[in-house]
């Protein structure tokens, strides 16, 4: 899935807080991982694995963030 660059930080900041919770639940790295790209390299491309019922669960609840960051960023 691709994800603005400029919103890697929120996923991946502090210790990448919103990731786990996001894996949590979506049923752990058991069911999924998701991984963006080193800080350094400017890509968008954010690679989720697991079942097909978690990783639509994972992408839908990332997609949400985005557009909530957006909003958030338009509004100001």
């Amino acid at each position: 899935m691709a994800v603005p660059p400029k919103y890697h930080k929120h996923f991946v900041s502090r210790k990448g807080e919103v990731l786990q919770s996001i894996v949590s639940e979506c049923g752990g790295f058991d069911h999924v991982t998701i991984s963006f790209p080193r800080t350094d390299i400017k890509d968008s491309k954010v690679l989720l694995k697991g079942s097909k019922e978690a990783v639509l669960s994972a992408k839908s609840k990332i997609l949400d963030i985005v557009k909530e960051l957006v909003s958030v960023v338009c509004c100001l």
